[in-house]
């Protein structure tokens, strides 16, 4: 059976919340590969996919995460 409108509005609501809580360049990195990564090649895609991951691997963020969790403290997201 599929959602009703407003089902699918509150859950796309939810996933949109859960997204903003995570580290902006990480959400940033996913979206730009979602728009230019239709119609290439599977090894261009992956290529991109792994320079994308290699930027947001040596951010702040990325440290900013473990340390955050070790500390159980909410992620304090800089961007950077």
């Amino acid at each position: 059976m599929l959602p009703t409108k407003e089902e699918a509005e509150a859950e796309a609501r939810r996933i949109a919340a859960s997204i903003a809580l995570g580290a902006p360049l990480a959400a940033r990195a996913i979206k730009e590969l979602l728009w230019t990564n239709g119609g290439t090649a599977q090894e261009e895609g992956y290529r991109r996919a792994f320079e994308a991951l290699t930027r947001v691997q040596a951010s702040e963020d990325a440290r900013e995460g473990p340390r955050a969790f070790a500390e159980k403290r909410s992620p304090r997201w800089t961007g950077r």
